[in-house]
Formats: C-alpha cells, structure tokens, sequence
C-alpha cells in the first residue's frame, strides 16, 4: 500500500476537502442557501452522516466567529487587534492572496481556503518529482494548522457546534502531514 504522504490524488483530494469547506463558509455567513453542503460528502466519500448533518443544522452566527481572535484562548487582549496581521503575514511568506469582503483573513473559511491551496501545491509539487520542495510544502502545511487552525478550533469547541464538528478533521490533517515533517525536522539535526 503507497504511503498517503506521497500520493498525488491523496493530496488533491485534500485540497478539494478544504476547498469545500472554505465555500461552505463563504455561504454560510453571507446567509445564502446556493451552495450543495452534499458535495463534501461525496469529496470525502466515508464522512460520517453527522458530520454533514451539523454542517447543514449549523447557524451563520457560529460560523461568522470562527476567527483566531474570537476563539483562541491563548491571545492576549493587546495581540488581539494584531493578530489578523500576523496571519496575512504568514499569507504573503507564501505567496497567497485573498480577500473576501467583511471576513477577516484570520478567519476559518480563509484558513480552508489556504489549507486547499496549499495542499494543491504540495500535490502538484510531489507530481513534478521536487521532493525537497514538497517537503518545504508539507512542512508549511504543519506549521500553519498547529499554530494557527487548530488553536482556533481548540478555543471554539466548547461553545462552537461547527468548531466540535471539524475538530477530527483538523486532527487528522495534523495525523497526516506530522509524520513527515516530525522525520524532516530529525534528519536536519
């Protein structure tokens, strides 16, 4: 059986994970009801049914305060006004623009709108056989879930159905790309 760590369609299928949820998002809080929540569930082919069904029962006012600086419990009140900031900075080190009006870029739906972007540089790196670049790929990938997506998730989850909901996914991202970026750390020391 291939490695998942090194699977082209594997990393796509990431990608469109994430590119799902970033439009779900979108929708979700600007209250339109155009968008087929049933396209994650065939992306992912074995989410379960309750996911999905928390997405949909889900309310546009939790999904409009997903941000880092409405969740992360880790802020201090002084960082917090910053904080966006930080985040577009971490954008730009990578090349990525977005704007999307009245959201803020430490939001979730832009964490899953880079998260898929990233996963699709990581895949069509890995096709073009640059395995040192994919390596920098799949690391950039790990810093930014564990210093920025999963705090947020973490800070919601108590009082954030949607938060609760995509926490196992988060979790299984950092499952994923860990390994090789727990492996890169140690060949470089």
């Amino acid at each position: 059986m291939e490695n998942p760590n090194t699977n082209y369609l594997f990393l796509l299928g990431l990608s469109k994970i994430y590119e799902v949820l970033f439009n779900f998002f979108l929708h979700k809080i600007n209250n339109t009801t155009d968008f087929n929540i049933r396209e994650l569930d065939e992306t992912i082919g074995k989410i379960s049914k309750e996911i999905v069904e928390n997405l949909i029962e889900s309310s546009s006012h939790e999904a409009e305060k997903l941000t880092e600086t409405d969740c992360r419990k880790d802020l201090r009140k002084t960082d917090k006004p910053l904080w966006s900031q930080v985040v577009e900075q971490f954008y730009d080190q990578h090349g990525y623009k977005i704007t999307i009006n009245d959201v803020p870029l430490d939001h979730l739906l832009v964490h899953f709108a880079f998260l898929s972007h990233l996963f699709n540089d990581a895949a069509e790196t890995l096709k073009s056989g640059n395995e040192k670049e994919y390596v920098h790929k799949v690391l950039t990938i790990n810093r930014f879930i564990t210093s920025h997506t999963l705090p947020l998730i973490n800070g919601c989850t108590k009082n954030n159905a949607l938060a609760k909901t995509l926490k196992p996914l988060i979790t299984r991202t950092i499952e994923y790309v860990r390994p090789l970026a727990i492996k890169e750390v140690s060949k470089n020391q």
